[in-house]
């Protein structure tokens, strides 16, 4: 018994210590928090996580090697059409997630209270996920075999890589 009353002492000892001040909501510094401990852009957690082609694409167009019609394509078919539309669902998915996160913690409102914000997130966050995969779809439909290939090799890399960095 008496080593479960100093272990227990201990523990909260040192969960004292590493505790952090406060949780701030200054929107700026969850905003730096999150892309610290993710590694992304948007504030947004992702219901699957699947890469964003723009940045894939123009970091990598050297090794792809697309050519006038690919890249037209690409424009088109992927960045103005699928692009916008998961764009914008992710601003209102980021809004929804601060106005949830606010809710819970400075009005201590319960899940009954947030089902519907809840809901609509999940529908938000499955539709930017539809988007994605069909970014991919376009894009495999788009490039050779061997470009996409090498696409997929990039992939697993920047994966490996994130997971390298602890992100």
């Amino acid at each position: 018994m008496k080593k479960i009353i100093i272990a227990t002492l201990a523990l909260g000892a040192v969960t004292a210590l590493m505790a952090e001040t406060p949780i701030s909501l200054d929107k700026k510094e969850i905003h730096q928090k999150m892309t610290k401990m993710t590694g992304k852009k948007h504030k947004m957690s992702e219901l699957v996580p699947l890469p964003h082609l723009r940045r894939l694409m123009v970091s990598n167009k050297e090794i792809l090697k697309l050519n006038k019609e690919q890249n037209e394509k690409m424009k088109t078919q992927i960045f103005e059409k699928i692009r916008t539309k998961i764009h914008g669902n992710i601003k209102t998915a980021e809004k929804l997630e601060e106005k949830i996160t606010k809710a819970v913690f400075k009005e201590q409102k319960s899940k009954e209270d947030l089902k519907a914000d809840i809901e609509a997130l999940i529908d938000l966050k499955r539709d930017i996920t539809y988007g994605h995969i069909d970014a991919l779809n376009a894009l495999a439909k788009i490039l050779t075999k061997e470009q996409y290939e090498k696409v997929l090799i990039i992939i697993e890399e920047n994966k490996r890589n994130m997971r390298d960095k602890n992100y």
